[in-house]
């Protein structure tokens, strides 16, 4: 599990791999973020300029990798879910820790 300082902005990245763990593209890709109280907010690629296609030192796209830039306000356990939807669904879900600076 991550540490991370509340107010502090972060990046969670997911990668999107089909069965034989190639990565690629889904026609969709969200994150949904809940935190300690229980909110959840819900963070859709091609919508939410917070949600990105991660890039390489040319500023390439890179298959299969997003990045979500994240501030979480409030201290205790966060748990977010990398979901693919549309051609190929799946979905990861993990967590992590903010603490006071």
């Amino acid at each position: 599990m991550s540490t991370f300082y509340v107010n502090s902005t972060i990046e969670i990245e997911g990668k999107i791999r089909r069965r034989d763990g190639t990565l690629f593209n889904p026609t969709g890709v969200r994150v949904t973020v809940t935190t300690p109280a229980g909110v959840s907010t819900t963070y859709v690629w091609g919508v939410d300029s917070a949600l990105q296609q991660a890039e390489d030192s040319n500023n390439d796209p890179i298959t299969g990798v997003f990045v979500l830039t994240y501030t979480p306000s409030q201290v205790g356990t966060y748990t977010y879910v990398f979901e693919s939807y549309g051609d190929y669904a799946a979905k990861v879900k993990n967590i992590f820790q903010v603490e006071r600076a």
